[in-house]
């Protein structure tokens, strides 16, 4: 290799087959490429999207759906344990009939009393 020659040139010298076009073949074969490029990632953008909307219309019709069993649930829970309504009541408050059947022999006037039903 001479000293002496510019590093431009021996570019120059080694490129001189790149001024050559290429050959029709060629570029029918790189225009497939890539239409074929461009197919499978229009295909794969139309999948994302449409997996999207799958999803999205699942949550749409699902997600009322849990709420309204979630909802139904509650009520028939509600109606199987109805709310406990406590009143406290002085002896002097029960009729006659109730007296006899709530008859305590221990504690004392004012202690509280706890009812439970079981079913």
């Amino acid at each position: 290799m001479n000293q002496n020659k510019d590093l431009g040139e021996l570019f120059r010298q080694q490129t001189y087959h790149t001024q050559d076009l290429p050959r029709l073949n060629v570029w029918k074969r790189l225009q497939r490429r890539l239409d074929s490029y461009d197919r499978w990632h229009k295909m794969s953008q139309r999948i994302s999207i449409q997996m999207v909307l799958v999803l999205l219309l699942l949550i749409a019709f699902v997600g009322p759906t849990l709420i309204f069993i979630s909802i139904e649930q509650q009520k028939q829970a509600e109606l199987r344990n109805p709310p406990v309504i406590l009143q406290i009541l002085s002896p002097n408050d029960t009729l006659p009939e109730t007296r006899k059947f709530l008859q305590l022999h221990t504690g004392k006037p004012g202690d509280t009393i706890l009812f439970e039903w079981k079913n």
